[in-house]
């Protein structure tokens, strides 16, 4: 029971708030600076995401080229055997085939152009990495300082709470061993001997925490 009830107040003790990191590190690291962080991390996103729609259409762009061309060839093998049987190419081949390689050539623009832009895009993204790699290179320096402030602060702040706590422990083990040494005899000797070894544990463990 004594020892549950030391527990009680040493917990109340070891609940007293210790220092604030957050605030710690604001001294050494600018709220502007994680701001630009995530301004980054968005404009990398938006540029994946460019990326992957600007690829895709670049894949369908050539899949359609790769119909035509497959079209091209099959009229121009019809004209070659017309050609052969000297029979004129109906209006409709003629027709197709002028189709044909119009959107076949209108397709290679469009995928050229895509190419640009994945280029582009790419070449932002690029940047904007090397920018952020540097940002978090920057970040990183400034919390050093800050992290060693707080384990400072925090590892005095834990040997405080350890003073508070046997500052309460010590007058008991004290009085408890007082009368272990007067009452031996006394019928509240297995009392005395409670409080005495349950205080004993307590001290040892703040010692060893």
């Amino acid at each position: 029971l004594v020892f549950w009830l030391l527990g009680f107040i040493l917990n109340d003790i070891a609940s007293i708030e210790g220092p604030d990191y957050a605030a710690i590190e604001a001294k050494y690291v600018a709220p502007a600076l994680y701001e630009k962080q995530s301004q980054l991390d968005r404009q990398i996103a938006d540029l994946d995401r460019d990326l992957a729609s600007a690829r895709e259409q670049q894949q369908i762009v050539s899949a359609s080229s790769q119909n035509l061309q497959s079209t091209i060839n099959q009229v121009l093998e019809l004209q070659r055997i017309s050609v052969e049987k000297e029979v004129a190419p109906s209006e409709a081949d003629k027709t197709t085939l002028a189709t044909s390689q119009a959107s076949f050539l209108d397709n290679q623009t469009k995928f050229q152009e895509l190419n640009q832009q994945i280029a582009s895009l790419a070449s932002q993204r690029q940047k904007l990495e090397q920018e952020k790699t540097e940002l978090d290179r920057s970040i990183a320096e400034k919390l050093a300082p800050a992290q060693r402030e707080f384990q400072e602060l925090n590892q005095a702040h834990r040997i405080r709470l350890a003073a508070y706590q046997l500052a309460l422990l010590v007058p008991v083990l004290l009085i408890a061993g007082y009368f272990l040494a007067k009452r031996r005899g006394s019928p509240y000797f297995p009392l005395f001997l409670a409080v005495g070894g349950g205080t004993l544990v307590r001290v040892v463990l703040v010692i060893h925490e």
